[in-house]
């Protein structure tokens, strides 16, 4: 009798423990459960935090994995219901994943298992079908925005064009603010994307590109924004053309645009970030200033003379950053110590930072140290 006294007071405190704890830190704990295959001990907690519908599609996706394990097909299948209807299968990786997820072999049976997979692969066929609409209506629209020379009055938005190197066409966007006027040259902000090692193909004929946080500065700055393109066999990382074709879109925009050749400023995240201080100690010349976002301060084509930054130069790299270690950034900041390069940090944010929901807040306080310069 005292025994199951004490064995329901462990009970009643595991579970007051539990419902006092944040929904992360209940996740770590579901994590090692269900690592180490305690799945009825995992389904109990996730009988909780599922209660709320707000949690996320992979939420109960595992939850489902959970119950299925406990013998709860029923609930199973209801959280995988609400996994699906929350944007579960969303990929086709990630539909032919899960149509063959052993986790789930239990009821691969189950007419309802075979209805979900079937709705699954219907959503990703629909959002497959809208995404073709949208590239393509985006890739007409940036190519009837091209211009042929300053005479021409352009549209405010997104133009897409090519430039030829060797036997490449190497696509650049240029994004003309609503304030620009041929009677008043503008500035000019050249970003530079990252992610260049892991690209297989230029972007440009993606209609989401247009969503980088750069391009929402762009009104902000009465600014024309060049957006050059890069991939892993063509990028500002291993070949020293993809550099000089930077220069060259520059050039190219000069004859199209009204531009203040005083005011071009050139940055970048990444990858693109890095590839700044080739820019900064070759061609500082060409340019006002220099930014960039989450770099390092490292290139693979030659090594960086930092004497030879003689431009403003504002850098932000998070502590956090797990691609680019801060502590090693620093490190080589403060031995160059260069007085036109500013490295700034942030407690928190990790590598892509820029991207979270306040980046483009971020992004503009360096760039109005750069541009007030």
């Amino acid at each position: 009798m005292i025994m199951k006294k004490i064995f329901l007071l462990i009970i009643f405190f595991f579970i007051t423990f539990l419902n006092a704890q944040s929904y992360e830190e209940k996740t770590i704990i579901l994590q090692e459960l269900l690592k180490d295959k305690k799945y009825c001990e995992a389904h109990k907690i996730f009988e909780q935090i599922l209660n709320n519908e707000n949690r996320n599609p992979y939420d109960f996706y595992y939850g489902a994995i959970s119950s299925v394990n406990c013998n709860k097909p029923t609930q199973a299948l209801d959280w995988l219901e609400m996994a699906v209807q929350k944007g579960l299968g969303s990929t086709k990786e990630e539909v032919d994943y899960l149509s063959n997820d052993e986790n789930f072999s239990k009821i691969f049976s189950d007419s309802k298992w075979n209805n979900l997979v079937s709705v699954m692969k219907e959503k990703l066929k629909e959002k497959e079908l809208r995404e073709e609409k949208l590239n393509a209506d985006w890739l007409k629209s940036i190519t009837n925005n091209r211009v042929k020379n300053k005479t021409d009055q352009p549209n405010a938005g997104f133009a897409l064009y090519t430039n030829n190197v060797d036997s490449i066409k190497v696509p650049y966007l240029v994004l003309i603010p609503k304030s620009y006027s041929s009677k008043k040259p503008s500035r000019v902000i050249v970003y530079l994307h990252g992610g260049v090692v892991s690209t297989e193909n230029f972007t440009h004929n993606n209609y989401q590109i247009q969503q980088e946080p750069i391009f929402s500065l762009a009104d902000e700055y009465n600014a024309i924004i060049l957006y050059p393109f890069g991939k892993k066999d063509f990028g500002w990382v291993n070949q020293e053309r993809a550099f000089e074709n930077v220069l060259s879109i520059v050039k190219e925009v000069e004859k199209k645009y009204s531009i203040n050749k005083k005011e071009i400023y050139l940055g970048g995240m990444s990858n693109g970030g890095s590839a700044t201080f080739w820019f900064a100690t070759n061609h500082s010349n060409l340019f006002k200033g220099f930014y960039a976002f989450s770099a390092d301060p490292k290139l693979k084509i030659e090594e960086i003379n930092f004497s030879k930054i003689k431009k403003p130069f504002y850098m932000l790299n998070t502590k956090d950053d797990n691609v680019f270690k801060f502590e090693e950034v620093e490190s080589i900041y403060l031995k160059e110590h260069n007085k036109n390069w500013h490295l700034e940090s942030l407690e928190k944010g990790n590598h892509g930072f820029i991207y979270q929901e306040n980046g483009t807040e971020i992004m503009k306080k360096l760039l109005d140290k750069l541009i007030m310069e």
